[in-house]
């Protein structure tokens, strides 16, 4: 049952992380390879989405792997 909880747990966490990246491209004209490529302006990048939402992504974003 921990198994299949950490697999749910990586899959939501996959599509949260996809939704961030496709909201930052079609709101702020950044591409894929500014996400991908640039880990150190993940940080910035993180910070243009929290402006826009609230606090509390920010562990999500964490856990994701964006920042």
């Amino acid at each position: 049952m921990k198994k299949q909880k950490n697999t749910n747990q990586q899959e939501a966490l996959e599509r949260y992380k996809q939704e961030v990246i496709n909201y930052l491209i079609k709101n702020h004209n950044y591409t894929k390879e500014d996400i991908k490529d640039c880990l150190e302006c993940r940080k910035t990048i993180w910070e243009q989405y929290m402006k826009d939402f609230s606090p509390e992504t920010t562990a999500l974003g964490i856990a994701s792997g964006l920042i």
